[in-house]
Order: C-alpha cells, then structure tokens, then sequence
C-alpha cells in the first residue's frame, strides 16, 4: 500500500484562482462557460449587485436527446479511450447543432449531456426559433449511427418551441458560487411542449404559431395549444448576424460563476486532468423548486429573487461542507431544478452518505429559514461520464449516464418535502440513515420497477464495529504481518501509535477491519470511529464513536437511560474524574447537567479535564485487557 497524500480541495471555494488581471485568454475560456444573456448582465453591472433578475422577451427552444446515455454505458467498458471516444462524439455533435441553431441567432443558456436550451431575441425570433429546430432535426438525421459491438446507437431528438417573456436570474455566494436561472411560467412552458413532442418532431405552443409565418403546423391531440410543426415556409430573410459576448476583464469573481471543476482547471495547467472525460462512480442530487413561478407572476420578480437566493446560497453553503458541488440548473415543467454532483471530479469515500447528508439538512432548514419554496428531492448514485464537452464557444462540465436520469426520475416520482433515494444510494450510505422503503417504482427508461427509499434523517453516530467483507483479502500479506507484529510488542507492554494512509479506494478500511479481527480474536478490546469530513469543524467529533463504545452506550436505549449508563462506567472506570462526567457532552450529544465541580470552570480548564478524563477511561479499558483505539 503506497503512502501518499492528496490534499482536500473545497469544491466551491474560490481561492487562488486568477483576478480580475489574468490573461485575456483565461477570460476568452470563461466565457464559454457561461450564458450569453449572463455575460450580458454581469458587463451591465458592478459588484455591488451580485444578484439580480430581469426580463427576456424572445422564444426558448429546448431540446432532448436520448442516445448519449446508452452509448456512455456501453463505452465505460472500453476505460479511458471509451471515455476519451464519448468526449471527440459529444464535441462533434453539439458543435453540429449550436452551429445550426447560432446561424438563426440562437444563444445557448443551458447544456448538459442530453439537453440543449436556447433563446432567440430580437426581430423575428420566433420564426427563427422554429427554422433553428427544423434544422437541428435535419442535422440530426444526417448524423450517422454509432455501431459498438452488434449494436448501432442513434442519436434521437425532441424538441419544444414556446415564446414569451422569461426571467433571467442569478443567485448564489458571490464569494463561492453563483448560479444562472431561467425562470417563469413561460420558462416553464416550453419544457411542458418539449415533453409533448416525440422523437424527431418539433411542437411549438398557441403563442409561437401566431407569430410565424406560412406553415403547416397539426395540432397535438388531447393537448390543446400545443402544435407539431410539419413545415415552414421558405425562408428569404438575411443570415442573422450574432456575435460572441466577452467578459470584461474587470469583473471580480468571475469563478463564482464557473462549474467548480472548470475553476480548478483554469487555476494551474495541473488541475486540468480533473476535467477530462472519465467514467467514475457519482452521486447525483436532483432538486425541484417549487412555488417560484406563481410568485414571479403574483408577487412581482424581486419577491421571487430574494427567496431563491436565501435557497441557493444554502444550497452552495452545505455543497461547501458536505464534499459536493453544484453542477448546474434547468427550467422545469414547473419551477426549476438544480443538479449536485459527490464524487467527481475528485470521490471521497463517504460520498453517498454526504450527498444523503446534505438532502436532510437542506429540507430541516427550509422551515428554519422562513422561505415559501417547497421542493422535492431525488438521490441516485452509480457509474457515469463526466468530463468537459462543448463546443469551442460554448462548453459545459457535465454528467451523463443511467444514474443521472434515474436521480431525476426519482425526484419528478418524490412528492413535495420527500426525499427519494434508490436502494443503491442507501446501501452505499450505510446503515446509519433513518429510512422508509417503499414499493417498488416504475420510471421511464427502465424495464424493471426501481426500489426506492424515504429518507427521513440519520441515526446517531454509532460505534464503528465491523466492515462488510464479501471476499478474502489478498496482497495485503506484508502489511498484515507488520500490523500483527505491531500487536505483539504491545502486547509486551510497548505502547505504539500506527498511522496507515493511502488515496481513497486503495483498500485501507479493508485491512484495518481484517486486522480489526485478528486483535478481537486474541482477546483485545477495540473502539473505533470513523471521521466524517462533514464534521471537520466539530470539536472532538471524531473521538465520539470511540467514547459510545468505551463507554458501552446503547443507542436503542432512551437519552435519559444512556446518561444513567454513562455515569455509572465512568464511576467504575474513573471514580477519581466521576465529577468530570458531564464535560463528555462536548463529544457525545448527551445532556449530561453540569454540576457544582464543572459550572465554574472556563474554557481552557474544561478542556484540560475533558482530556484527562478521556486518556483515564482509555487507560482504564486498557489497564482490563489489551486495547486499540482505531480512528478512520
């Protein structure tokens, strides 16, 4: 087992990436990454208005392609040039049709691996909304299918057409992440119409048809105002002259409002290996916002704005503390969506409990913080693309594969304040999550019904007794046999302090519990915890598990029974520090009444005792029988 050492990296922090005087070739990449109606508001603003809203008048085209998440699935066989052939064919296929939607005057607002929306403003933006669909159509026909093995994949597409007024909207942490909406019930509106529309068709909505020009459009039965557009008169305007938005160069924080990864990818030239396209194991968080429509429309934008940003900027704070980051937003048939994505471009090894941890705490402080958003949530995880994709004028950092549509299939199947995971997320997690399982769901894409959980909360933390082992261990005979030789001079009365570290998946909480096994059959006592990177802030946190297990806690019992029990062993372990017991509150969440011994002592004098009283209860279990204290 090599011995290395990867330093954490905050997935939304911001520092050391370039300011506001980086090259003109750093802004030239940015820019890319972000939405032309974006660029726009931030050149049009300074820093002193880091969040705002305001109105779009044009048409919104939204498209959905199918076909890129069976190819990734069957691609992630191949490694690194399966993944390496999905990035050249994702490039080439974007680049085909934001070139045909930008010779309409299209600006592209979100893209992810199997969606495009675009906004066309200005004269004549409907017709050239539609034109832009029909010839995106075309340009997907002409793509030819992809064969992988006996099997040929074909890029499918539907599209939907709706022009109205929508909302332009950024909201976030100026100094962490910022995020771009589009939002409003005409937002809303066209996904409603891409929903309709089947393979290979486009549907424009009432407002649309009105404003184009001869065309033979056919109603879409049991769906009134909706319209499948067969074909469009003959075009005899002038190409439409677009040209790309620039960031300019005295924007602070531009970071804010790139995806994470790209950030990191930008700061040194050896960061940018995060981003290439790679398959890996990701946990995925679909989240649904609901209510905001009604309160643009009922309310007026500005009430809608500051509610979204109280919700987002939570959103980006926990992303912060539990590991993940936020990988995007897209309209919804209603309202919005964000996406959160744990595990990529770096995994840590409790990525599905965080991502879990994080839909608990965002749905406790939605009460808390006073807001009239509902949401719903879904949480997925499994092994995906993720990479950075695009075209050369416009790129995205961006996920593809079942596991991702399946997290959104889970929250469009939640219903407001449920979170919805499916069993392979709460296997993943462990079994400290408080849950509900469900019947079996069917979703679209999948032939079998889902198992699906509710997720109502965690458990408290529990004393790390054991690792699942469905195998034996094997090329691990070398450490084993120092670890064992470890324990025999202790055994002999020498003390020793063991540090095993290794990059994350290397197999080191396998061998600590194969070694784990060997101690507790020659008669040890072992006390573990497990560190939680969520906690990192915590005082003490880690040293909780260690104390419910030397302290023979049992978490079935009622609070009032544990303080009981916890008073009694200290008694008999440590009768000298038994007044000190109620400082152990600071690491067990026990209310434990402070006495006439601990209420007078300040900070520092708490602390002393705290740690004497601790060292005494392990040397007391040690003082039994030999003992290790293991910290994960």
């Amino acid at each position: 087992m090599s011995v290395s050492h990867i330093p954490r990296r905050e997935m939304d922090g911001l520092e050391g990436l370039p300011s506001a005087d980086a090259s003109q070739n750093y802004w030239l990449e940015a820019s890319a990454y972000l939405a032309p109606p974006l660029i726009d508001g931030l050149t049009r603003r300074n820093a002193d208005e880091p969040t705002w809203i305001e109105p779009i008048d044009g048409t919104l085209l939204m498209a959905d392609i199918s076909g890129f998440t069976k190819m990734s699935e069957r691609l992630a066989e191949l490694g690194k040039e399966g993944a390496e052939w999905l990035t050249n064919t994702i490039n080439i296929y974007f680049q085909s049709m934001l070139d045909t939607a930008t010779r309409q005057g299209g600006a592209n607002l979100k893209f992810g691996g199997d969606a495009l929306l675009l906004l066309f403003s200005g004269e004549g933006h409907a017709e050239r909304a539609v034109r832009a669909a029909l010839g995106m159509q075309a340009a997907n026909r002409r793509q030819l299918a992809v064969r992988l093995g006996r099997e040929r994949i074909r890029l499918k597409m539907s599209i939907g057409v709706h022009s109205g007024r929508f909302w332009s909207c950024v909201a976030g942490l100026p100094e962490r992440r910022m995020q771009h909406f589009v939002l409003g019930r005409d937002a809303s509106y066209v996904a409603t119409a891409e929903a309709v529309a089947a393979t290979g068709e486009v549907v424009v909505t009432a407002s649309t048809r009105e404003m184009l020009p001869s065309s033979h459009l056919q109603a879409v039965p049991e769906n009134e105002g909706l319209f499948r557009v067969l074909s469009l008169g003959r075009d005899s305007s002038a190409p439409f002259a677009s040209t790309r938005p620039m960031l300019n160069a005295d924007l602070t924080n531009i970071a804010a409002y790139l995806p994470p990864p790209i950030a990191w990818a930008m700061e040194t030239p050896e960061q940018a290996a995060l981003i290439t396209g790679e398959h890996r194991k990701t946990t995925i968080i679909f989240v649904h916002m609901m209510g905001i429509d009604d309160m643009i429309a009922q309310e007026g934008p500005l009430v809608a704005l500051a509610e979204l940003d109280k919700y987002v900027s939570a959103v980006v704070r926990l992303t912060q503390k539990y590991g993940g980051f936020v990988a995007g937003s897209d309209i919804y048939t209603e309202g919005a969506k964000v996406i959160l994505a744990f595990g990529t471009p770096v995994a840590r090894e409790d990525d599905a409990a965080n991502a879990l941890r994080l839909a608990i705490e965002l749905h406790n402080l939605l009460p808390e913080m006073g807001l009239r958003i509902q949401h719903r949530i879904g949480v997925n995880t499994g092994f995906v693309y993720a990479g950075d994709v695009g075209s050369e004028y416009r790129r995205e950092y961006t996920v593809i594969g079942d596991a991702v549509n399946l997290a959104a299939r889970l929250m469009s199947a939640a219903e407001s304040g449920q979170i919805m995971a499916s069993a392979r997320v709460i296997e993943d997690a462990g079994p400290s999550f408080i849950t509900r399982e469900l019947a079996p769901i069917s979703v679209k894409g999948k032939r079998n019904p889902i198992r699906v959980h509710l997720v109502d909360g965690e458990a408290e933390l529990a004393p790390v007794t054991s690792v699942e082992r469905a195998t034996t261990l094997i090329g691990r005979e070398a450490e084993l046999d120092l670890l064992r030789g470890i324990c025999r001079e202790v055994e002999q009365g020498s003390p020793r302090t063991v540090v095993l570290r290794g990059a994350p998946g290397i197999g080191k909480s396998r061998l600590t519990a194969d070694f784990q096994d060997y101690l507790r059959a020659r008669g040890w006592s072992v006390h573990g915890s497990r560190c939680q990177a969520h906690l990192e802030n915590t005082p003490f946190s880690a040293w909780a598990g260690i104390l419910y297990s030397l302290l023979d806690v049992d978490l079935r019992e009622t609070p009032r029974q544990r303080v009981s029990r916890v008073a009694h062993t200290v008694e008999r372990l440590a009768p000298d520090l038994a007044a000190m017991t109620p400082l152990l509150g600071a690491i067990i969440p026990l209310d434990i009444p402070q006495n006439e011994a601990t209420r007078p002592l300040d900070e520092e004098a708490r602390r002393r005792r705290l740690f004497e009283l601790v060292t005494a209860l392990a040397a007391a279990s040690a003082r039994a029988r030999a003992t290790a204290l293991v910290l994960e």
